[in-house]
């Protein structure tokens, strides 16, 4: 990529290598034996909707819409197997790091997470072997490879050019965003989340054309505060989903005490997770959005 070529052709190469990231994966992801496939598969899915949401317009409207929507659907059916995988109390059992006295009486709770997990394992697979599935992924690879069409104007621009404008515009969306506080709602730094998602995916596909004295250090930035919204993301599903097990078990008629006062514990650790989660995630926000980091973006964008 040297930034002359026309975006609508770099854009084909940085979805056509992802397309491959998601076929590499699938079959791993069918077998269930290794959450690492999903992980892959979910984040080249996400990279690829991120592209499509910043840079979409380089495609006919109609083609990167219906994609776009595709792959949105596609995210959100891996969800609910990859927040099982995640789950708390499944990974810390597993490795020994839950106070002895909570093993035996987590033991229902683990239980009624494998169940869980087993069902949305099944539920994946059908989507995987199912028609929209097929189409999706045929469709997409042949609108990759397709070199003849109506190609919008800015389709046709340098890629150095395009990309920095978007670059620029989601920063500036993302500053605006330097009030957000401790007591703020949780979809506040739900979106947040997002920004920052799509703000690293440009960072990073575009970072040849960029200086890696500017682009390198807000890099590292910006992975800090996307792993800390990540945490914080996680502590209040999580916190949720124990919730909702809680009455599983009641409903399944569980006599026992001992399990409703661990998952109580482990509902309390999930909210001082995600408080402390709050505040790591302002202060890197804050961080990302200093003087010195500004002067930066201003570089990056060639403002």
């Amino acid at each position: 990529m040297t930034g002359d070529e026309p975006a609508h052709m770099i854009m084909r190469q940085l979805l056509g290598s992802l397309h491959d990231v998601i076929l590499v994966n699938i079959r791993g992801v069918r077998q269930g034996v290794d959450p690492e496939f999903l992980h892959d598969f979910r984040v080249a899915t996400r990279r690829t909707r991120s592209l499509l949401s910043i840079l979409g317009d380089v495609f006919e409207p109609e083609h990167a819409e219906r994609f776009r929507d595709e792959f949105r659907w596609l995210g959100t059916v891996t969800g609910p197997l990859r927040d099982l995988d995640m789950h708390p109390i499944s990974l810390a059992v597993e490795s020994e790091r839950v106070p002895l006295d909570l093993v035996e009486a987590l033991e229902p709770v683990k239980r009624q997470l494998r169940l869980k997990r087993a069902r949305a394992q099944e539920e994946l697979v059908l989507v995987l072997n199912s028609k929209r599935f097929r189409e999706l992924m045929q469709s997409w690879l042949k609108f990759l490879g397709a070199t003849e069409g109506n190609i919008p104007k800015v389709g046709l621009r340098k890629i150095a050019r395009v990309s920095t404008e978007r670059l620029w515009k989601l920063w500036r969306r993302i500053r605006t965003k330097r009030s957000i506080g401790p007591d703020e709602a949780p979809e506040a730094f739900h979106r947040l989340r997002i920004d920052i998602k799509k703000l690293r995916y440009m960072l990073e596909f575009f970072r040849p054309l960029t200086k890696p004295v500017d682009s390198g250090p807000v890099i590292v930035l910006v992975k800090d505060l996307q792993e800390s919204l990540g945490r914080l993301q996680d502590a209040d599903v999580q916190g949720h989903a124990l919730t909702e097990i809680s009455q599983e078990l009641l409903t399944s008629g569980c006599e026992s005490v001992e399990p409703f006062i661990a998952v109580g514990r482990w509902i309390e650790r999930c909210q001082g997770m995600a408080k402390a989660g709050r505040s790591r995630s302002i202060e890197s926000f804050r961080t990302l959005t200093d003087k010195e980091n500004r002067r930066r973006f201003r570089r990056i964008c060639r403002r």
